[in-house]
């Protein structure tokens, strides 16, 4: 074995010095350097020049190199003088070579029994998958911010939804009276929930009777008010709304220039989705679109509850041995509001 050793001299090479302050000695060629430096005066002193004060030295390795030896020239050092040398215990070195041996195969076998035995899957599909002990392994590389809320959605079997106290419409006046035989005019839809496309549809129930809807749009954040007259029980926008802006709407049935009905609860309410929100959506629909976990995840944090939904139960059927693809799907349903007496589709 190389020493690393300057035969004329009887002394660590600067090759040697230079790897050792890199941390590249292999264990059989750093028992062998350690050896000499315990007895080795002036290569101690030589390699005190070479690693910086800052390094993090081992604790071996810190007795060694704190040694004075101003008052003892290299020839007649001991190989023990001093108590921080005597701090360092010596160990034939057949025993020393089988030690560090021994640790190398045992951290071999560690990595590949972690190979061999992986933590159980929790959940898996063609993008990723979720183990036991929270870890994630997946086949590309995630944004950020989607692997962090993979991470949390991994160890709370939860997904985050937003807060939708304020989609929840206020209680407004009773229902009017109709014709014998009229339907109850119910807002359908978007009711209480972010909607994607700022060009949404909103939906209500006809009533007999009733010749014209009169709907009334407002914009909660700057209070622009929007009035139609409809022959229909539906109208959308012919403009886009601003992206994510509350608005509030209402229906008015009138039949004979009378008003002959209006929903149980006077309005509702919806949000148009983000233009950040949307962008980040469309990387993951666009990068992961044959993952039904992202997707479920990013849908939610959106606020699209009903696709989160879809995907999450699309996930229960491509894993239906996974407890964990349930209780993702079973706890997005207890975060959905509540169902309204307004909206009539849920």
């Amino acid at each position: 074995m190389n020493s690393g050793m300057n035969e004329a001299e009887s002394h660590l090479s600067e090759e040697t010095c230079g790897r050792y302050g890199a941390g590249s000695l292999s264990a059989a060629e750093l028992l062998s350097v350690s050896d000499h430096l315990a007895r080795c005066a002036d290569c101690r002193a030589r390699l005190r020049t070479k690693i910086p004060t800052e390094q993090h030295l081992r604790g071996w390795e810190a007795d060694l190199l704190v040694l004075d030896d101003t008052e003892e020239s290299p020839a007649e050092a001991p190989v023990v003088s001093t108590p921080a040398e005597r701090k360092i215990t010596r160990f034939p070195r057949p025993i020393m070579l089988a030690a560090a041996a021994a640790l190398a195969a045992g951290f071999a076998w560690l990595m590949i029994n972690e190979l061999l035995q992986p933590p159980a899957t929790l959940v898996q599909d063609r993008q990723v998958a979720v183990r036991a002990d929270g870890s994630v392994v997946a086949a590309a590389v995630l944004p950020e911010d989607l692997q962090q809320q993979l991470e949390r959605v991994a160890l709370a079997r939860q997904v985050a939804v937003p807060d939708f106290t304020e989609l929840r419409p206020r209680a407004g006046g009773a229902l009017m009276a109709a014709p014998a035989g009229a339907q109850p005019l119910q807002l359908l839809a978007p009711v209480g929930e972010i909607v994607e496309t700022p060009q949404p549809e909103l939906r209500w129930t006809p009533v007999s009777g009733a010749t014209i809807y009169r709907l009334v749009l407002t914009s909660l954040e700057s209070q622009a008010e929007e009035e139609v007259e409809l022959t229909t029980p539906s109208w959308t926008s012919p403009v886009p709304l601003a992206e994510g802006v509350l608005y509030e709407w209402k229906v008015y049935a009138i039949g004979d220039e009378v008003e002959i009905a209006k929903a149980p609860q006077a309005e509702a309410r919806f949000r148009v989705l983000s233009a950040e929100a949307r962008r980040e959506l469309a990387i993951v629909r666009e990068r992961f679109g044959d993952s039904p976990l992202l997707l479920g995840i990013a849908t939610a944090r959106a606020g699209l509850l009903r696709e989160a939904e879809e995907h999450f139960s699309r996930l229960v059927a491509e894993q239906p041995e996974s407890q964990f693809a349930r209780d993702l799907l079973v706890n997005l349903r207890k975060t959905q509001p509540p169902p309204s007496t307004t909206n009539g589709a849920q």
